[in-house]
């Protein structure tokens, strides 16, 4: 599978709210699920792109062939709920600009940041994350999809650097 071509850097600063992901103090392993996120969300924004392929390509390429299948699709689950949670537009940064890829939209960063704590044992600032993205909606079962995404992340092997979280292209 090849990716599409990239456009040329559109020279894009972050908004209010907004950060540079190298900026961020993400994890590699942060990193890698904000870009297969990235896929997976541009999938509903243009259909035909079908990036939700990409999105488990870069699983599998960083998290291994058996868990990082898993891992997309856990985080598949996670979107999901937070979808049926939300009622406005989710903000994300396009993976295929480079200008738009390293900017951490403030929607990304909130549900990249609940992935995080909750990941560190914090349930209570991961709700706190997830009821601020959510606009005040019921997050009970992006809390249990938390659950198992966590699960997979924590069996999974760790990611040792920054190139392997971008071992694919945006």
């Amino acid at each position: 599978m090849t990716n599409p071509p990239t456009r040329d850097d559109c020279h894009r600063n972050p908004a209010a709210k907004e950060n540079l992901v190298e900026n961020a103090g993400l994890s590699t392993s942060d990193i890698a699920c904000l870009k297969i996120l990235r896929f997976f969300i541009s999938t509903f924004a243009a259909p035909r792109s079908q990036n939700w392929m990409r999105g488990y390509q870069h699983a599998e390429v960083t998290f291994g062939p058996t868990d990082g299948p898993i891992i997309a699709s856990r985080l598949m689950a996670v979107l999901q709920a937070v979808r049926l949670s939300r009622r406005s537009i989710f903000t994300f940064s396009n993976p295929d600009c480079p200008g738009c890829a390293r900017i951490l939209t403030e929607h990304e960063r909130r549900l990249v940041c609940a992935i995080s704590v909750y990941r560190c044992g914090r349930p209570r600032p991961a709700g706190l994350q997830l009821m601020m993205l959510c606009e005040g909606n019921p997050t009970d079962a992006i809390l249990q999809k938390l659950d198992d995404l966590v699960l997979a992340l924590n069996a999974a092997p760790q990611i040792e650097s920054a190139d392997q979280a971008g071992s694919v292209a945006f």
